[in-house]
């Protein structure tokens, strides 16, 4: 919340904040309800006055005054005459409001509300980014809505609407009719033919801070709370690479397709070589926040920030070097047009210029006070943008006699090739997303799935019946994830809630075995009180006499140590949505899940250690051969690799952007993966190189084993039961 006050009677209380949220109360502050102002759900109230517990007045962004006559039931808006946010709002009688906002903006009313005057404002908009393409054609960006065309390279500029009160920070151009403009709230907006901006996204994020495209279809984008984004189809999808971590990421600079650095706060420099798959920190010996960085190549780079700080490096950011600017302002932008003439700018009027690749800084004239925030080159000039609206034409021969080198890249996807590989796609009467298989011999073999299916084979999977055993009642509900059976008679189920139900009699009965003692974790009621609530299992690994490990929802890790009533809590220090677990070699054990997390055991589960995976990508399969080697897959076809227990996870690049859901390796080469639509990967060299397996379907794939004497069996949605014959394990 912004804003609280409460009546002279203590009872009647009023708090506004973000969201446009107004909250009220009448007993003291014990229950709060929720109001309606009529304001844009995107906007903050950020302050409020009440004059007498039914009088009262709110401002809020966009200008927005709002007023109650009966205590906050209902709120008309007055209008203003100004668009910057209101800060702050006073009232000492039924008659007299004052309040004041950004930009120096002061108002007052003085007959309640129905006329304001301006006492004071800035109709300039801060300028915080700008960008030119061939031709002298460009835009520059900045705050409240702000979007201006230039059509000869700066010597008139003309403001495109874009009906969006947001801040905008930065702008790229590939061409003289197509741009992007990233902001406030998550918003990227695109325009085609240079003239209308579409909304890609927004209202989603915090905000975003820097942009950068290789070509019309492949980019990044980066913001607040370590959000970094990447679209491969020009924006029509913005996938996220990483995000929900303390930490602002302020700019970027890519230098191919794959290699690209983020900077931002605190002292926060990220390296990738995957195209964003995985990120990598790098140590500037700093907790000033980083504004904006810069590589000629993969080996040489700057980067700018607070109290004047600039880093250099020459061997691809394994070191850094901070260089002398003599100034202890903030630096917002830094640029080299060789290895040895760089500008940089930034707060009053700051402007930098070196000769001699940053060993020594030199501060030039920049004919302005103001702050200087970014800056563009085109042929033969500097345009620099700032606050007040300011774009200043620069000719500085040592910058601008160079042609600027745009980092433009054609990106061709990588075609995989697809081979018959003898998939069998087996019928098995069933519509339901099926999650898990066992076999105990060649023949006998059992698969579960959703809405209490449950299939079973005699003849090695050549066909399948559905249990009609009476498991679905009296006790047991939602879907099965995970089944064991150690003979054709007896076996266990374990249900989505973590029922955990067994069977003597090969599934005819099946009983119920922790009724009284099922897991339960923290939750809470439809009035928002603490109460238990039931387990969200994903899936489950067992092995032996029932002896089983479960994963879900929020950290859930749970043991049953040899198919009793009981399952335990493992604890970890992650909150993830686990998707999959697998032990090996008696004590050792990983867990995967959601934003790269994965937790490793060498003590069957009594503690869990987080390993450093470098990626955000949501994880959802795995495959361990021995406590060594083991691979991992998940969303838009992240794949990791380890051979030392996971101590180092390095990315595979397969050439694929489909979800990628199991993943199951036979040896130390051959290995296979399923995912989105039908895909089936497969490798023979350890993943270096992958071929597409035609599956004759298009649905999600979930699920892949190995059975000896069977051969791979996939599992997927829509009750798909896939077989293929392999050679005998090496």
């Amino acid at each position: 919340m912004l804003g609280i006050q409460f009546a002279r009677d203590q009872q009647n209380g009023w708090a506004v904040g973000i969201g446009s949220a107004f909250l009220s109360t009448i007993d003291g502050g014990k229950t709060w309800q929720r109001g309606e102002t009529g304001i844009d759900i995107r906007h903050a109230i950020f302050d409020l006055c009440f004059t007498d517990s039914k009088t009262g007045w709110l401002v809020a962004q966009d200008g927005a005054v709002l007023e109650t006559r009966d205590g906050g039931q209902t709120w008309s808006v007055h209008k203003t005459g100004t668009h910057n946010d209101l800060l702050a709002v006073h009232s000492p009688d039924a008659k007299h409001i004052w309040a004041v906002g950004t930009y120096g903006t002061m108002l007052h009313s003085t007959d309640g509300g129905k006329t304001w005057t301006i006492d004071s404002q800035s109709s300039a908009e801060p300028l915080t980014g700008v960008d030119m393409a061939e031709g002298g054609r460009g835009w520059a960006v900045g705050r409240r809505g702000a979007i201006y065309r230039t059509r000869d390279a700066g010597r008139s500029w003309e403001r495109q609407e874009t009906k969006l009160p947001t801040g905008f920070n930065k702008v790229t151009a590939i061409s003289e009719n197509e741009a992007w403009a990233i902001g406030d709230a998550g918003y990227i907006l695109h325009t085609k033919d240079g003239k209308t901006w579409e909304v890609q996204k927004g209202n989603d994020w915090i905000g975003m801070h820097d942009i950068q495209f290789l070509n019309r279809k492949h980019g990044w984008a980066v913001g607040g709370m370590g959000g970094i984004f990447f679209t491969n189809n020009s924006g029509e999808n913005w996938i996220e690479q990483r995000g929900y971590i303390f930490e602002q990421l302020r700019g970027l600079c890519f230098v191919t397709p794959k290699e690209g650095w983020i900077v931002g706060w605190p002292g926060k420099i990220l390296h990738t070589i995957d195209g964003g798959k995985t990120w990598e920190e790098q140590d500037g010996d700093t907790y000033n926040e980083l504004y904006s960085v810069f590589f000629l190549d993969s080996q040489i780079g700057w980067i700018c920030g607070q109290y004047g700080l600039i880093l250099h490096t020459e061997n691809g950011g394994k070191t850094w070097e901070t260089q002398d600017t003599r100034t202890r302002v903030n630096l917002n932008k830094i640029y080299f047009a060789t290895p040895t003439a760089g500008i940089a700018v930034g707060e009053k009027g700051t402007l930098l210029l070196t000769q001699n690749g940053g060993k020594t800084w030199n501060v030039e004239d920049s004919g302005t006070e103001k702050d200087l925030n970014d800056i563009a080159v085109i042929d033969k000039k500097l345009i620099a943008v700032g606050e007040n609206g300011i774009a200043i034409e620069y000719t500085i021969p040592s910058i601008t006699e160079y042609k600027p080198r745009r980092k433009w890249f054609e990106v061709s996807e990588i075609e995989l090739p697809e081979i018959e590989a003898g998939w069998i796609n087996l019928q098995t009467g069933s519509s339901a997303k099926l999650r898990d298989a066992v076999f105990i011999d060649t023949n006998n073999g059992w698969v579960v799935g959703d809405y209490g299916t449950i299939l079973h084979t005699s003849d090695g999977g050549a066909t399948w019946q559905q249990d009609k055993s009476d498991v679905g009642t009296p006790f047991v509900s939602g879907h099965f994830v995970a089944v064991h059976f150690i003979s054709p008679q007896i076996g266990w189920i374990l249900t989505n809630d973590a029922t955990f139900l067994s069977t003597t009699d090969a599934g005819n009965t099946w009983q119920v075995l922790n009724e009284t003692t099922k897991p339960m974790v923290d939750g809470f009621d439809s009035e928002n009180n603490p109460m238990k609530v039931p387990c969200e299992i994903n899936t489950a690994f067992f092995r032996a006499f029932g002896i089983g490990w479960a994963v879900g929802n929020h950290g859930l890790i749970i043991h049953n140590k040899d198919g009793d009533t009981v399952w335990r809590y493992q604890e970890n220090d992650t909150s993830a949505f686990f998707q999959d677990i697998q032990m090996v070699e008696d004590n050792y054990g990983w867990a995967i899940g959601s934003a790269g997390k994965i937790v490793w055991t060498n003590d069957q589960g009594k503690s869990w250690h987080l390993q450093k995976t470098n990626t955000g990508y949501d994880l959802f399969g795995a495959s361990f051969i021995n406590r060594k080697e083991g691979w991992t897959v998940g969303r838009y076809g992240i794949v990791l690799h380890t051979k030392n227990s996971g101590q180092e996870w390095s990315s595979i690049d397969i050439g694929i952007h489909s979800n990628l859901y199991a993943v199951c390796f036979i040896n130390n080469t051959d290995g296979w993966i399923v995912g989105a639509d039908g895909l089936i990967l497969h490798t023979k060299n350890s993943g270096m190189t992958w071929e597409k397996e035609k599956s004759g379907v298009n649905a999600d794939l979930k699920h892949i084993s190995y059975v000896k004497g069977v051969g791979l069996i996939i599992l997927g949605e829509y009750g798909i039961i896939l077989k293929r014959k392999i050679d005998t394990q090496s």
